[in-house]
């Protein structure tokens, strides 16, 4: 009998998928505009991409049988259309892999350094992280699920952490500052940061193709990462100033 994903398994993997590397650059791009032009680009990017999720979950469910984005791909715009997608999925992920793998290299070596005063080269760390996510990967859709939601609340603690330490910090006035017409530069960012949707073919089959609760899911993890993205904002736009010493626009 086929095992289905929970329903809090699924919002942590959405939420997951979104929140990763590039929450760091998101107040850095936001921040020229102001926190409330930049909530309302928020709220634009996170309406969009859960518009198309839920899009997505329709499409899926027209299928009988498993699917993967190169195939419905192909179902609306011909043999074309799955060899055009797969070229830009492949494209955005390998950017992806490429970056994360390089990072977690350049951090692993700057780790044992700083707490061992090991000279361990880039490429080590880069070989590990690959070794490792790379076999958790190949288990399956259960086993990434359950070592991201360990993942998933080691980050939400450490996020509290920084919160509640950051909260005392702030300045209100930092808030109150608007320029309105720099907020659509952030859009780009903003939508990508919202980014799951290759995530909907597997988690329809995780979920063993019940779309209710697949649209759940979606609207439930995406808007998690909403939330934290909200309160992120508010606490370094209250903190670090937009001009001056160790501003944004230096950033």
């Amino acid at each position: 009998m086929k095992t289905t994903g929970t329903f809090i398994g699924g919002i942590l993997l959405i939420a997951g998928s979104c929140i990763g590397a590039g929450m760091l650059a998101l107040p850095i791009m936001t921040g020229l505009s102001g926190f409330f032009p930049s909530l309302v680009m928020f709220f634009l990017a996170w309406g969009f991409m859960t518009i198309t999720g839920l899009l997505m979950v329709e499409v899926n469910s027209s299928f009988v049988t498993r699917v993967n984005i190169g195939s419905m791909a192909e179902r609306a715009f011909g043999k074309f259309g799955r060899i055009l997608s797969w070229v830009l999925y492949l494209f955005l992920f390998y950017s992806l892999l490429v970056a994360y793998i390089s990072g977690s290299g350049s951090l692993s070596s700057t780790y044992f350094l700083t707490i061992f005063s090991w000279h361990v080269p880039k490429w080590v760390g880069a070989f590990f992280f690959t070794a490792i996510f790379g076999f958790l990967a190949y288990q399956g859709t259960r086993t990434v699920d359950h070592w991201n939601r360990f993942f998933m609340f080691g980050k939400i603690f450490t996020y509290l952490g920084m919160i509640v330490l950051g909260f005392k910090h702030i300045t209100p006035d930092l808030l109150l500052r608007s320029q309105p017409s720099l907020a659509f530069f952030s859009l780009p960012v903003l939508v990508i940061a919202f980014g799951y949707h290759n995530m909907v073919p597997t988690l329809m089959n995780y979920m063993n193709n019940d779309a209710k609760k697949v649209r759940q899911i979606i609207l439930g993890g995406s808007f998690f990462a909403l939330i934290i993205y909200i309160v992120w904002e508010i606490v370094v736009l209250g903190i670090v100033p937009a001009n001056g010493n160790g501003d944004l626009l230096k950033a």
